[in-house]
């Protein structure tokens, strides 16, 4: 019989005509009910608060940061981003006991198959899983007694989340409503509108050598072109590779997502390479400095990648099937331009993605090689291991660090320790002028400066609005107040301050300073330029551009706000090169500042640098390009692939040191 005294509290992801019919079969059966929703339709809304009190309901919108939301000290941000892959993970055993799954992955590398999944999987569950995390968090943090409902729009992997959820305290009921039924048919129009387009619409310069012994290398525009600030081509100039024989993919256009412009393809052709333009509607276009062009429907590739005529029995076989379609479509249109161009490496700085799982499938089929850089710090989490999702059969590191995560991948089969990619810029930086003028006066020993790096935050991540107020707030107020300080910071995102709710004030007092300088031009430049004449550098979370200026031989400090104690930078140096309490780390700084021996390990990173980078020595893009010219030698020396990375490999071990070649296992090393 039920519990009269225990007040019932439904969760709704959002107030529409689809999640009412439920809402209120639940208030009919109680005597009443409390509605907490996140998002709402306006009309909805109005509905609910009309006949709230024929019904005993009370209404209330949730807003979360769950940066902000701790238990057990620790960010429900971090929590999440454990609890999703591992979800994710757990969605995907079901669904590999599915013939239609086991019949799928005959056909394809079942590990690649296996990432592609998850990746789909955790976008589609990231949602009720953080709804999940907030109630438990509501639950303990308020020690309530409650029956808490969660109303959630159906999906096949919501489904499986409602059977799979441990928390039986919460009961998960799931309304359908047309967004899923309409996404399906989205899912199924964009994959018939690739095949179509791709077939009909690519063309290549007529000039695009296709003689087997001339093997061409493609690399992925990312970060741009200038080497002065952060570059796809940092590799390029060390490696001694003809112009002739690089493609430049343009399927991701700089970090703004803006379409490439005459400039830019200007500026490719100038370098003597050619590029692929990729449109958003998945037209193809592949030029050289010439212009002239010819169909790549013409071109005879042909690849008879297997058909799957397969049983569809349930939605869940229906969902395994689409994601399945479209990932042997993304297969073919990459193997059919691998094949044409002759394209056996393809260099990607970052990208960990569906699409990449995609190209290094399509690679296996031609027998090429993906290679893959490492771009940030490595952020240790338990079930989201650094190389998990790395779709790269080839991947640079900066250091031994990463040695920990062996055995978390079967696609890498080898890690080459590099150093940092861009470490070349270190040894000849370039300041602007400007702060050059404002850090004279450094120079005389005047100034204690700060190098501030901040990260970027939104309510659904462990790095919150609050912390970077905090952060700022703590560091211009003292910055204000003692006429010694000054205060450089380089800003993940363009006027990220101006978007932080409050500290307006305070930036107008620390501009009229002058001791206050914010770097321009932030996206793809180097944290080096804000540290290069610092003290120390701070910066939010694990930060990778603290571990950069560490790496040019600077102090620095992370600011750990959201207490990612599983890292085990605290085992290297917990209140001295990690905090996880900004009053403690101020603390310490200001003290350092006034005598630097009384906490003389402060941001030292010395006993440890050679497991962050081993080399420091400013030659880390030659390593690479050198790596990819033997490469590319190998094939065109027709060796298959396996024997020209084994040799590339041994060429690299003995010029570079056995140690720096890491043989990945099956053995999976703790992560912390």
């Amino acid at each position: 019989m039920r519990n009269t005294d225990l007040k019932t509290i439904v969760w709704v992801d959002c107030l529409s005509f689809s999640s009412l019919f439920l809402i209120f079969a639940i208030a009919f059966k109680r005597e009443e009910i409390k509605i907490r929703y996140f998002e709402a339709s306006h009309i909805v809304y109005i509905l609910i608060r009309f006949v709230s009190n024929m019904f005993k309901v009370k209404v209330e919108r949730i807003r979360y940061s769950l940066g902000d939301m701790f238990i057990d000290n620790q960010s429900l941000g971090i929590k999440a981003e454990i609890e999703i892959p591992k979800m994710a993970h757990n969605v995907l055993k079901k669904l590999q006991e599915r013939t239609i799954y086991k019949e799928i992955v005959k056909l394809l590398p079942p590990e690649k198959v296996a990432i592609y999944f998850e990746k789909n999987i955790k976008e589609e569950i990231s949602s009720i899983v953080r709804l999940l995390l907030i109630i438990q968090w509501y639950s303990k943090v308020y020690n309530r007694k409650s029956e808490d409902i969660l109303l959630c729009v159906y999906s096949p992997m919501n489904q499986i989340i409602q059977s799979l959820w441990e928390d039986t305290s919460i009961a998960i009921k799931l309304y359908k409503n047309f967004g899923y039924q309409i996404c399906l048919i989205k899912r199924i129009v964009k994959l018939s509108h690739k095949k179509m387009f791709f077939l009909k619409n690519i063309s290549v310069g007529h000039d695009v050598y296709s003689s087997s012994n001339y093997y061409n290398i493609a690399i992925h525009y990312r970060e741009g072109l200038d080497t002065k600030t952060r570059s796809d081509l940092f590799w390029y100039y060390q490696s001694n590779i003809e112009p002739q024989k690089v493609f430049i993919i343009l399927d991701s256009i700089n970090r703004l997502h803006v379409p490439p412009t005459k400039e830019l393809f200007s500026q490719i052709e100038s370098l003597n390479m050619k590029w692929i333009y990729i449109h958003k509607n998945l037209l193809f276009k592949i030029k050289n400095r010439i212009g002239k062009t010819i169909k790549i429907d013409r071109c005879n590739v042909s690849y008879s990648l297997p058909r799957l005529n397969l049983r569809i029995k349930s939605i869940f076989d229906k969902w395994i099937f689409i994601t399945a379609k479209e990932l042997l479509v993304d297969i073919h249109i990459w193997i059919k331009l691998y094949t044409y161009l002759n394209i056996k490496i393809c260099f990607d700085i970052g990208s960990q993605t569906t699409e990449a799982i995609a190209q290094a499938i399509a690679l296996d089929f031609v027998d090429g090689i993906r290679v893959g850089v490492q771009r940030s710090t490595i952020s240790l989490l338990q079930y989201l291991p650094f190389l998990r999702d790395n779709a790269n059969h080839i991947f640079f590191t900066w250091g031994k660090e990463v040695n920990k995560h062996k055995g978390t991948s079967k696609i890498i089969k080898n890690l080459i320790i590099s150093g940092f990619p861009f470490d070349y810029y270190f040894h000849n930086v370039l300041l602007n002028n400007k702060i050059k003028d404002q850090l004279k006066r450094k120079i005389d020993n005047k100034y204690f400066v700060v190098a501030l790096f901040d990260n970027v935050f939104t309510n659904d991540i462990y790095i919150s609005e609050n912390m970077a107020s905090t952060f700022y707030r703590i560091f211009l107020e003292w910055m204000i107040e003692d006429e010694d300080i000054m205060i450089i910071s380089k800003e993940k995102k363009p006027m990220s301050i101006e978007k932080i709710k409050g500290l307006g004030n305070i930036i107008s007092q620390a501009n009229k300073t002058g001791r206050f300088i914010r770097l321009d031009d932030v996206l793809g430049r180097f944290p080096v330029d804000a540290s290069y004449m610092a003290d120390i550098a701070v910066g939010i979370g694990i930060s990778s551009a603290v571990t950069e200026s560490i790496i040019a031989g600077k102090r620095g400090i992370h600011c750990d706000l959201p207490k990612q104690h599983f890292h085990y930078f605290y085992k290297w140096g917990c209140d001295s090169l990690i905090f996880d309490d900004i009053n403690r780390m101020m603390s310490a700084i200001k003290r350092y500042k006034s005598n630097r021996n009384s906490v003389p390990r402060l941001g030292d990173w010395s006993e440890y640098i050679n497991e962050v980078d081993p080399f420091r020595d400013g030659r880390a893009s030659e390593r690479i390009g050198t790596y990819l010219r033997w490469c590319l030698e190998g094939f065109v020396a027709n060796k298959r692939r396996d024997d020209v990375v084994n040799q590339a490999n041994d060429k690299y071990a003995l010029q570079w040191g056995s140690d720096k070649v890491m043989q990945l296992t099956d053995e999976l090393e703790p992560c912390c």
